[in-house]
Formats: C-alpha cells, structure tokens, sequence
C-alpha cells in the first residue's frame, strides 16, 4: 500500500510539476517526460516514469501509448555500450515481449535503436506468438459461396481454428479450420444445412483461435460481423396421395350370392332331368344316373369355388377418378418443389465485418 501511495505521489508531482497545455491528457505529459528523462540519458528515471504510467494508467492508455512506454523502458534497460548505466538485456527482452504481443509489427523508434537491441528485438519475435488480423470488405453471398473476410498473421507457425457465434448467445453458428502456417484466411460459407440456410440476418462474433504448434499457447482474437438478408419462406410440399384419399377401384365380391346361385343351377339341372325322365314310360322305370349327380356336384362345387375366390372386378369410373387425383397431387408437389427451388436459388445474404477501432 505504501508503495501504490509513493508511485501515485510519484506521478502526480511529476504531472503537476509544469503546468499541461490545455486538453492534453496527463498520459501525454508522463510520456513525454519519460522521453525527455531518455534523451538525456537518465535511463533510471525514464524507466520508472514509463512503467510507472503504465501501471497506474494502463486502462486508459491507447495501444500506441502502451506501445511508447514499453519502447521507452527497453531502450532505457538496454542502452548502448558506453554508458554509465548497467545493460538489462533480459528486462529489456520482457518489455519488447509485451511489444511483440500488443502488435507483431511493432518495432522501437529508430532514435532508440542500436544492433544490441535489435538483435534481442528479433528473438523475442520469433520465440513469442503474436497474431494479426486483417478485416476485409463486405461479401454478398449466394448459396454455396464463401467469403475471406479474415486474413491472418503469425510470428510463428500456429494451428488456426474459428467459430462464429450468435452476438449474446453461447451457441456456435458455424465453425472451421484453416491450414497450419503463419498466413491464413477465414472463409465462411453460405449454404443449407437440414434444407435450411446456416447463416440468418443477425449480429455475430467471429472468435478466431491461433495455437502455436510447438508450444501450445494460444490467442483469442473476436471479431464483430453483421449479416442481413431475407429470411428464406418456402411453400409446404403436399404429401403424397395414401389409400384413405383414395377411391377403390374393384367392385366388392358377391361370395353369398354366388353359393347360393351355383346351388340353385345345380337343383334346376337335377331337377329338371328327373322331370323330363318322368314324362317317357321307359325312362321314368330306369334309375337316375349317378353321372348326372356327379355332374350337378361339380357343377355346384365349381360355382362354390367360384363365388368363394371372386375378387369382384374393376371399377373403371373409380380408376379414371383416382387417376386425375395422383395427377393433381403430383402436380401440386412438383409445382411446390419448383417455387421453393426458385426461392433457394435467389437467397443472399451481406456480411458486413465490423472494422476495429
């Protein structure tokens, strides 16, 4: 507590010192004194006021400035041979860490530079991941396109995953890989999945993930991406015709009547012999033939079997009928099938990827 209470002291009689120009921000000031303290070889004092700023304003600071202050306390650790103040190459190395991992590009002002610094400069850049991410323009996309709107760089050879998410919600929309290196693009694509388009008009997060492939660190960056578009309405398709929507098309069998009929026939064939017989003297004295029995049994037996495996027969109206209807029904599924293709065909959606400030 003491010491938090001595550097905030530090700082605000630092700051207080000389009056600021007016709007200037006291991060400015400390800043520009840390320099001054730099350029006149006070290395001890140009250190702490730059880490010492960071400390207390780190919050507030803007990237640039976080970037000023780490430039300061590495040349200040390190100057160059001859200098009465001793060299902290590795305590230089941990501010030119943090450089490298607030901007790969970043590099310490020239008037600061020496081949010693440099060189330390170097190998921390290529033993510390630290990533890029390049925004590109807007995309309008058709079915089965894809869009770069990412493209992304390495310090060092890194495994690259994303995921997009719904902006709110936890719940991942779309997800990929991009080929190990230390350049990558993200491409997102537009498509269908179960018949219904993977991308809908709302706000999303692209999280894309840089892991180190031989050491397994890893750096998050987020992205903002806005999609919009038309949400694709399609027609329901009609099912096809079952037997219930159907009407039947064989006239039901008339077994009863059949039996009965052959029945029937086969009395009036008996009977009718034994009367004809009985009209003629020597036929009447003559016994009936057990022939003419045999024959009036198959013949009731046939008639029998005959009305028993009658199927009944077609219904020519009812047939033409259901005919138009399977005609309806498969006109109707087709004309839907075709509208709703129409409409796939002619879906778009924007995205928008939000720049970052």
């Amino acid at each position: 507590m003491r010491l938090l209470l001595l550097r905030t002291a530090t700082l605000a009689a630092l700051t207080l010192a000389t009056p600021l120009p007016a709007q200037e921000r006291p991060i400015e000031d400390l800043l520009r004194r840390a320099k001054g303290f730099l350029d006149n070889f006070r290395y001890r004092e140009a250190d702490s006021v730059a880490t010492e700023t960071r400390t207390t304003f780190r919050g507030g600071m803007t990237t640039s400035e976080l970037l000023e202050s780490l430039a300061i306390s590495a040349a200040a650790r390190y100057p160059q041979p001859g200098d009465s103040t001793p060299s902290l190459p590795d305590h230089a190395a941990n501010a030119l860490r943090e450089m490298i991992t607030l901007d790969m590009d970043a590099s310490v002002p020239r008037e600061y530079r020496w081949p010693g610094l440099d060189s330390i400069l170097t190998a921390v850049r290529a033993s510390t991941l630290s990533t890029k991410v390049a925004t590109g323009t807007a995309a309008t996309l058709a079915l089965g396109d894809s869009a770069a709107l990412y493209s992304m760089r390495s310090t060092r050879s890194a495994e690259w995953r994303w995921e997009l998410v719904a902006d709110g919600a936890p719940n991942v929309v779309l997800s990929g890989a991009a080929p190990r290196g230390r350049d990558a693009r993200i491409h997102i694509p537009f498509g269908l999945t179960n018949g219904r388009p993977n991308l809908v008009a709302g706000r999303f997060i692209a999280r894309i993930t840089a892991r180190d492939a031989e050491t397994g660190q890893e750096l998050v960056a987020e992205r903002r991406l806005a999609a919009s578009g038309p949400a694709l309405e399609l027609l329901p398709v009609p099912a096809e015709l079952d037997a219930s929507q159907l009407l039947p098309e064989r006239v039901p069998p008339s077994r009863a009547r059949g039996v009965v009929v052959a029945l029937a026939s086969a009395a009036v064939v008996v009977g009718g012999t034994i009367a004809m017989r009985s009209g003629t003297p020597l036929a009447s004295a003559q016994p009936v033939s057990g022939r003419l029995y045999l024959a009036a049994g198959a013949l009731v037996v046939g008639s029998v079997a005959g009305g028993l495996f009658d199927r009944g027969f077609p219904d020519t109206e009812n047939i033409a009928e259901n005919a138009r209807r399977r005609q309806r029904n498969a006109e109707a599924i087709a004309a839907a099938q075709a509208e709703n293709a129409r409409r796939t065909a002619a879906l778009r959606i924007t995205l928008q990827p939000e720049t970052q400030p």
